[in-house]
């Protein structure tokens, strides 16, 4: 119970105020500064990537990652995921922790930044919304088992005949790959031009100017046709897998989890201001089109989230060929892409604890009655829209259930599986009893959350600031709550407004000591061990070392490689 693997993946928004006078760096270069501070904090080395992203690993098990989409690479945003960890518990401090690294990390890439002409304040946010609407941010991963007897040969057969299809499509890759660095390049050398000409290739703005996250119309346009071939291309790889994914291996949590999922806002969501300024329980929450990943689409944010197991498809030919192994093992990863940014450690603890029992129960088969709302997607919005937890969505059985109602029901049934339980971990009774607590406090005195759960806490402050607030400064408030070290939620912390679970010891040690009992267990000690040599570079699974002439490759799930 609670014992299996977890993860948070975060993006960080990027907020440069350059000095009166002096030019504002694009994204990506605030990234090179930041993950150069970031060696300096801890020990690094960097990842095997053949794809051209910037990645390093941390001595903690962790990542830092440069996000960006092709159609704008300037505009892109810094992505840390933690190292795999086992229980809610340990996987708050690891989410503290990394935090604490960008936070010391900041003021040492400002220094950089400076002596390159680029003098200004930098401040990351961690938030799911920008100002303009964009949704982008957290993902929550879970380590779930791979169906058993002819569910699981069915979902191993369609993945070997995706693997037969890589080498075909590995030559028809290389086709089209010509052809379009031809034509980029033809891009880039037209735009370099324009800038030495003092204009950029958007209307002739000055070349200091242009906005950063307006995507380049060359860019846009080469970056769908390359997704256009590719979609093509690996069509008969993707699509099979796509089915597998959604019909075998993550059916019956799609089916038990859909009353949960949508209304865990009231638990985990951040709040927020639609574009009309009516608060919302979850940022991501508006982002959400559709129940799981669609493959071949630029576009959209799903509940379920199997886009990084459709990668499989095309990482063997970037020559990670490892990753293919991870169709084969008897445990998956199941990620859920709706996830808020949370800035309260209570509101996170609940959201990875509460999914965690509930992923328990349903693998232990002891929810199969679990409440199915007629629409997942209606049901979520319409919860998502109603602050005051009033609203009743539409059943399968014919009923009307609030939000309060589902999380009732998934609450009743864990406090049962854990009593009945053999073994139990302390934990799992904590969850339970934070979780009754919030939403008994939830229908009687929802005041009391303040400085618990992100959401009743962003309302007050809009609340605070007053009636006659213009709309433009609530939406400032609405941001600057994610601020790292300087936002809303940063300083009720520093004020001791807030109930903080994770212990600053306990985070201090985090900070460049991985997880004990996990894959990040090697990664991070071969990681303090390599750290400045110029040969390693490492992905989730393997370190690659230089011997000589040779090169060696280190598998971190070999259990003969602990500690070494």
């Amino acid at each position: 119970m609670l014992s299996r693997l977890t993860g948070l993946e975060n993006e960080y928004a990027i907020r440069f105020r350059p000095t009166l006078g002096c030019p504002r760096p694009d994204n990506e270069e605030i990234y090179l500064a930041l993950a150069d501070a970031i060696s300096v904090c801890t020990s690094t080395i960097p990842a095997k990537r053949k794809d051209g992203q910037h990645r390093m690993f941390c001595a903690n098990g962790g990542s830092v990652s440069y996000e960006h989409k092709p159609t704008h690479p300037a505009a892109g945003l810094v992505e840390c995921a933690t190292p795999e960890c086992r229980g809610p518990s340990q996987l708050l401090v690891y989410q503290r922790a990394q935090e604490d690294l960008l936070l010391r990390a900041i003021p040492l890439a400002e220094d950089h930044l400076c002596r390159f002409g680029y003098s200004g304040e930098l401040t990351l946010l961690r938030n799911a919304r920008d100002v303009d609407g964009q949704i982008y941010g957290p993902q929550e991963n879970y380590e779930v088992k791979v169906p058993a007897g002819i569910k699981g040969l069915a979902f191993r057969a369609i993945a070997v005949v995706c693997v037969a299809w890589l080498p075909i499509a590995a030559l028809l890759m290389l086709a089209v790959l010509i052809p379009t660095l031809v034509v980029s390049l033809g891009l880039y050398l037209g735009e370099a031009v324009l800038r030495l000409s003092g204009r950029n290739t958007q209307g002739g703005t000055p070349a200091g100017d242009e906005d950063p996250r307006q995507p380049h119309p060359g860019r846009v346009l080469m970056a769908r046709l390359d997704f256009a071939a590719q979609s093509i291309i690996l069509a008969p790889a993707q699509l099979p897998l796509h089915f597998a994914l959604k019909h075998i291996v993550f059916r019956r949590f799609r089916h038990l989890m859909s009353g949960f999922l949508s209304s865990r806002a009231i638990l985990s969501g951040t709040g927020t201001l639609d574009s009309y300024y009516s608060f919302q329980l979850s940022e991501k929450a508006l982002g959400i089109s559709r129940i799981d990943r669609a493959p071949f689409t630029m576009s959209g944010h799903s509940i379920f989230d199997h886009g990084h197991i459709l990668k499989c498809v095309i990482l063997p030919l970037l020559g990670e060929f490892e990753l293919i192994s991870l169709l084969f093992k008897p445990t998956i990863r199941l990620q859920l892409g709706l996830s808020d940014a949370n800035r309260l450690e209570v509101a996170e603890f609940l959201k990875l604890g509460s999914t965690l029992l509930v992923i328990d129960m349903i693998e232990a088969g002891f929810i199969d009655d679990a409440p199915q709302v007629s629409n997942c997607l209606d049901a979520l919005h319409a919860i998502n829209a109603d602050p005051e937890l009033r609203i009743a969505v539409y059943m399968k059985n014919g009923d009307y259930w609030t939000g309060l109602d589902l999380q009732r029901w998934y609450l009743d049934r864990a406090k049962a599986f854990v009593r009945e339980s053999a073994v139990v971990r302390l934990e799992a009774n904590e969850i339970i009893t934070r979780w009754s607590d919030t939403l008994d406090a939830l229908i009687h005195r929802p005041e009391m959350l303040i400085g618990q759960l992100d959401w009743v806490t962003k309302l007050h402050l809009l609340n605070e600031a007053g009636d006659d607030l213009t709309l433009g400064s609530k939406k400032k408030i609405d941001l600057k709550y994610h601020e790292l070290g300087s936002g809303y939620a940063a300083l009720l912390l520093d004020n001791n407004l807030v109930v903080r679970l994770t212990d600053p010891q306990a985070v201090e040690r985090a900070f460049d000591q991985p997880p004990g009992d996990t894959p990040a267990f090697n990664r991070g000690q071969l990681i303090r061990h390599l750290a400045g040599r110029s040969d390693p570079s490492t992905s989730w699974l393997s370190v690659r070392l230089k011997r000589g002439t040779k090169k060696q490759v280190i598998v971190l799930h070999d259990p003969k490689h602990r500690g070494d």
